[in-house]
């Protein structure tokens, strides 16, 4: 019993489940049913091999940190920002009074 203590730890939506387990997430499904006699450690064993196999994951992960699409406005007033900047920094230039760059080391 420690086992399925451990899965609805785990999966607390999976506590009113009894002979299945279940991971749904928008487009991944992954599902196993418990065969007659299976113990709870080869259902769990299965769920696992299942769910590393779907690549649900690696999917998951690769999306957790991608930022949403910027607006055509914030993109257009950054490219005005950096535009002011080159063209301050030009004029700096000329007049003698740039800063002093160092050369940047990795």
């Amino acid at each position: 019993m420690e086992v399925m203590a451990l899965i609805n730890s785990i999966f607390p939506t999976l506590a009113s489940l009894k002979n299945s387990c279940y991971y749904t997430s928008h487009n991944d499904n992954v599902e196993i049913s418990r065969n007659p006699g299976e113990t709870s450690v080869s259902i769990l064993r299965r769920f696992s091999r299942k769910v590393q196999s779907s690549g649900v994951i690696p999917r998951k992960r690769s999306l957790r940190y991608s930022g949403r699409i910027q607006s055509h406005y914030k993109v257009k007033m950054k490219t005005l920002k950096s535009i002011a900047r080159k063209a301050n920094t030009a004029e700096l230039i000329k007049l003698g009074k740039a800063p002093i760059e160092t050369k940047r080391r990795r």
